[in-house]
């Protein structure tokens, strides 16, 4: 499976952050998905509907979760006002 994510930071992913569990979250981070198929086999369409279906398996949530906060420790930081922790100015090793 393959998740396509937008970037949510500051004090917008800190008020996200108290909804990491819920749908909330999900709506908010993940707009859309590859590789993702239904019980027949079929691939499964991103949508709301299908997202709500797949909320409910807290396995696939917590590892969409996962996914997401290891993603975003890994974009760089523009214009950061503190050097990254490999101390690379651009922040890629």
């Amino acid at each position: 499976m393959t998740c396509h994510f937008v970037l949510v930071t500051g004090k917008a992913l800190e008020q996200l952050l108290d909804h990491r569990n819920d749908l909330v979250f999900l709506r908010k981070v993940l707009v859309g998905w590859d590789g993702v198929e239904a019980a027949n086999g079929k691939p499964l369409e991103f949508s709301d509907k299908n997202l709500k279906v797949l909320e409910d398996i807290g396995y696939w949530k917590r590892a969409v979760v996962a996914a997401y906060m290891r993603w975003c420790n890994a974009v760089p930081a523009k214009n950061s006002d503190r050097p990254p922790a490999d101390g690379l100015a651009d922040g890629l090793a």
